[in-house]
């Protein structure tokens, strides 16, 4: 029999009191956090989430507008000067072609020749010439006096036909080539210019 003097009541482990003597002596030395600062921890702990929500989010992609290349316009060039036309050297050696302008560059020094040739073919050319003829010779000096104006014999024989195919006489020579003998054959040229644009146009 348990005697009437005993408590009913379990003692609480020694432990347990002092776990929580400790958590209550803790407690006393904190504040509860105002409002405030309460939804303020709140925000600044839902805003990393956001951020990676976002991140994690796929992003759009913007159609941007494609940059064509700007086309530049297209020059067409004359071809370089060939031979003169088949059928103009026939009309030529039948009489019915003529020959619409010489130049005669016999005694000249080659600046001399050049300058008037570019002239010539330009003239000609404006004034709507088809076939004109450039006298060159052959190349013999005829005088010692000659011989000191040019360091060899046909240097204008060979120089000419380097200048009606150059750039700046080009685009008005269509072709030449050796004249025949009653227009000074070797110690000559056929020129035919291009039409005119005008004319092309017709």
């Amino acid at each position: 029999m348990v005697g009437s003097g005993q408590s009913n009541k379990k003692s609480s482990p020694p432990e347990a009191e002092d776990d929580t003597k400790l958590w209550q002596r803790v407690m006393q030395d904190t504040k509860p956090l105002s409002p405030q600062r309460r939804r303020s921890a709140e925000i600044e702990e839902e805003a990393p989430r956001d951020t990676k929500a976002r991140n994690a989010s796929p992003r759009k992609s913007v159609a941007r507008p494609v940059r064509t290349a700007r086309q530049e316009p297209v020059i067409r060039t004359p071809a370089a000067p060939g031979r003169v036309d088949k059928h103009v050297v026939r009309r030529i050696k039948r009489g019915a072609q003529g020959i619409e302008a010489r130049l005669d560059l016999h005694g000249m020094t080659q600046a001399e020749a050049h300058r008037d040739l570019r002239r010539f073919i330009g003239d000609t050319a404006a004034r709507g010439c088809r076939c004109v003829l450039v006298i060159t010779g052959k190349g013999a000096r005829s005088s010692p006096e000659a011989g000191l104006r040019d360091s060899q014999p046909g240097v204008l024989r060979r120089a000419v036909p380097q200048w009606l195919a150059a750039p700046d006489l080009s685009p008005l020579v269509a072709g030449f080539e050796p004249a025949l003998p009653q227009h000074g054959g070797a110690g000559a040229l056929y020129v035919q210019l291009r039409r005119r644009q005008s004319e092309d146009g017709k």
